[in-house]
């Protein structure tokens, strides 16, 4: 029994030894601490990818002086505890193998076939949308388009009209030029507005040597267009030509080139506008002018050249011109010229305006031009504010001041062997002019010609009008191969009746202006 208790006591009094331990002393074995640092650096890495937690781990079970107990790792929240007894732990599953990526290749490109022709739409360059045109105004009509395919466009290649109105166009025509990829090009075509009122549009493409039609578009299947308005402009009866509403019959340039028309207040190039109701520097209008912007430059200039037209004696020009109200800036100098066959303009007047309040009435003779075929040009060039060179031509139009024809005598025959019928008309067109005029009066009528009186003649017919007064009669007349009867009106401004020589006079003499007209 005593040896019992002895052997007690002694395992009391080591255990208090081991309980007097100091605590700075470790009781661990040199690899369980090295173990607990490594479970511990694992956990700090649990942020980590998968890939990369398993490097990380790798590393530090790598470390010199390190051996581990066993080659499972421990479960992230697994942390080994120092006591002097290890305690055994419970060892986790393993983790998962991380399923391998496929190797990564770097893409090969293939090389993407560009669409050899393809167009895109830069812009029109004459006659916006909806522009309005007189019935039967012929106009070209021009598109901007850039090459954006990847094949040189030749003159092999056209413009054809696809789908809407013609309007006179031809069905396809060449680009007659050259355009590479990139490259910008103005294709134009020749139109004519309908005789009829109404909205209008003709829908162009364009074709390839190899006969494939391609436009514009992200499928290249879409085309470009033209469409107007055709409505009646109604002149003045006793207007001889109304440039204000034929102003899109002229061709307009400015210091920037070709101008469309009608075009945009805001253009920086220029334009030519029709203004209804006008609000001039000195009043507000209800008749129409012509807004005339030079291109915004300092020394910029607009002009607009007219159809060729017929000058009639005592024809005259006649317009007011001057600047827009609120164009402070305004100073213009206007000028009408005319361009004959040989092509060579000459002026026929200068005027310069400015916003004072007041407009400069225009009022040309054009009886010297008589007879000859020109075109009228209309000019204004800024030598003020550029932005403010706001032109105005108000109500141009070319009226014809002479004394209108007076129909003084009608002579009518008919007889001969086919029944015809000759009829003789003549004029007093001045104070010393006269015109006799021919016609075939059976259905359907027609004229055969006209010839001038002589001085005689119409110093006859002026002493017949100023004494006889009017009437009317039949006369018997010598008809070629058959007896026939005439009839003569006169419209005379006297008060004495004709007598028979008086009668017998004017037979005579409107008998033989027929013949020598019709022979």
């Amino acid at each position: 029994m005593r040896r019992e208790m002895n052997w007690l006591l002694l395992l009391w009094i080591g255990g208090l030894v081991n309980a007097c331990v100091p605590p700075g002393t470790p009781s661990m074995p040199q690899e369980d601490a090295l173990y607990t640092a490594a479970a511990q650096t694992v956990i700090a890495q649990l942020t980590l990818s998968a890939g990369a937690t398993a490097v990380a781990q790798l590393t530090q079970l790598a470390s010199p002086g390190f051996t581990p107990a066993s080659a499972t790792p421990f479960a992230p929240t697994t942390v080994a505890t120092a006591v002097q007894t290890p305690v055994p732990t419970a060892t986790p599953p393993p983790p998962a193998s991380p399923t391998p990526l496929p190797a990564t290749q770097s893409p090969t490109l293939t090389p993407t076939a560009f669409p050899c022709d393809w167009a895109q739409f830069i812009g029109d360059v004459t006659v916006r949308d909806n522009a309005s045109f007189p019935p039967g105004t012929p106009f070209t009509k021009i598109w901007r388009l850039r090459n954006i395919g990847a094949c040189t466009w030749t003159p092999n290649y056209s413009l054809v009209f696809v789908g809407g109105d013609r309007l006179d166009g031809p069905s396809a025509l060449s680009l007659g030029a050259y355009a590479r990829p990139g490259d910008e090009i103005d294709v134009s075509v020749g139109l004519t507005a309908p005789r009829s009122p109404g909205r209008y549009r003709s829908n162009w493409m364009l074709r390839n040597p190899a006969g494939g039609l391609f436009g514009i578009g992200s499928d290249r299947q879409g085309s470009f267009w033209v469409q107007i308005n055709v409505a009646e402009v109604v002149s003045p009866k006793d207007f001889a030509f109304d440039f204000a509403a034929n102003y899109c019959l002229a061709a307009w340039y400015s210091g920037m080139g070709l101008l469309e028309c009608p075009g945009s207040g805001r253009d920086q190039r220029g334009s030519i506008i029709l203004l209804v109701s006008p609000a001039l520097e000195s009043r507000q209008e209800d008749e129409p002018a012509l807004w005339t912007r030079p291109n915004v430059q300092a020394d910029g200039w607009i002009s607009g050249t007219f159809p060729p037209y017929r000058v009639a004696n005592g024809d005259r020009f006649l317009a007011d011109v001057g600047c827009l109200a609120d164009s402070p800036g305004c100073r213009v100098v206007f000028e009408l010229s005319y361009r004959p066959s040989d092509g060579l303009d000459r002026s026929l007047g200068v005027w310069r305006e400015e916003l004072d309040g007041q407009v400069t009435r225009i009022d040309v003779d054009l009886s010297s031009l008589a007879g000859q075929v020109v075109q009228f040009v209309l000019g204004a060039t800024n030598y003020g504010n550029a932005g403010d060179a706001n032109a105005f031509w108000f109500v141009p139009r070319i009226q014809n001041s002479a004394p209108q024809p007076w129909l003084v005598l009608t002579w009518q025959q008919r007889g001969g062997p086919a029944a015809d019928c000759r009829e003789l008309n003549i004029y007093l067109t001045g104070e010393r002019s006269g015109e006799a005029r021919a016609v075939a009066c059976n259905a359907p009528r027609r004229e055969l010609g006209r010839t001038s009186l002589l001085p005689e003649e119409v110093n006859q017919l002026r002493e017949w009008q100023a004494r006889l007064a009017p009437f009317g009669t039949e006369v018997s007349g010598p008809i070629p191969g058959a007896a026939g009867l005439a009839w003569i009106n006169f419209n005379g401004r006297g008060s004495t009746q004709a007598s028979s020589s008086d009668v017998l006079a004017m037979h005579t003499m409107a008998e033989g202006l027929f013949h020598s007209i019709a022979r």
